[in-house]
Formats: C-alpha cells, sequence, structure tokens
C-alpha cells in the first residue's frame, strides 16, 4: 500500500492532528488545530487503528532520523572529546576523560543487558519447544 493510500485513510482533521503533536505541540493544540474536540483525539486512539498506525509509524520516523543523524555525528564527537581530553587546561582534560570513561562504561554496560536477554530470549524459546 502507497503512502498516499494510507493517508486518505485519515480525515483532513487527524492529518492536521498528527502533524502538530508531531511539530510538538501538545494535544490540546492540536486538537484545536485540526478543530476536534479532545474526545473525539482520544477515541481515535482508542477506536481507528489508522490513526494509531500512522501516528505510531510517523513518530518512529521522526526517531530514526534523528537517530541517523546523532550516529553521523559521532566521529566528530569522539575527535572533539579526544582533542578535549589532550588540553592544556586540566579541567578541561579531566571532564573530557571523565565522558569518554562514562561512555566507554554506559556501552559496555548495555552490550551485556543486549547479551544477557538475548540469552534469556534463547532459553525461553528452548524451553517453549520442549514443553509442546
Amino acid at each position: 500500500m502507497s503512502e498516499n493510500e494510507k493517508k486518505c485513510k485519515l480525515s483532513p482533521s487527524q492529518e492536521i492532528v498528527i502533524q502538530s503533536i508531531l511539530s510538538g505541540k501538545n494535544v490540546t493544540s492540536a486538537c484545536t488545530d485540526g478543530k476536534v474536540s479532545r474526545t473525539a483525539y482520544y477515541n481515535w486512539l482508542k477506536e481507528s487503528p489508522q490513526f494509531q498506525d500512522e501516528l505510531t509509524n510517523r513518530r518512529s520516523e521522526i526517531v530514526e532520523t534523528s537517530m541517523n543523524k546523532l550516529r553521523s555525528l559521532m566521529d566528530e564527537a569522539v575527535d572533539k572529546l579526544h582533542t578535549l581530553m589532550k588540553s592544556e587546561n586540566q579541567e578541561v582534560a579531566r571532564k573530557s576523560a571523565s565522558a569518554i570513561i562514562e561512555y566507554v562504561l554506559k556501552t559496555n554496560e548495555t552490550m551485556e543487558i543486549e547479551d544477557r536477554l538475548e540469552e534469556v530470549e534463547r532459553l525461553f524459546l528452548e524451553r517453549r519447544t520442549y514443553n509442546k
């Protein structure tokens, strides 16, 4: 199904409300923009799979786009921290070194958690298979 076909399932008011929410407005302002009540908005969230899906998909796209931008800046950010770590200003050097250590520790912790979660999932599936 094309993007235009998906959008056709939404009313003009629903489109406006979604755009307003994604632009950072709160629900009340978004509903005002779409000329609908807050009750209508919450009904859409409960009863309209098309509205729910479109809002979720567009939010996910924004997050994915933002994450890609952040990833593209990682090399530059690491280079900057490395440069700052060599600063003659001891406070700047200490803070950048501390930041690097903190980021590495957090990354290692995240990787360990992911590994443990994968192991739990593997054991769960294994147990589920044996119980059938």
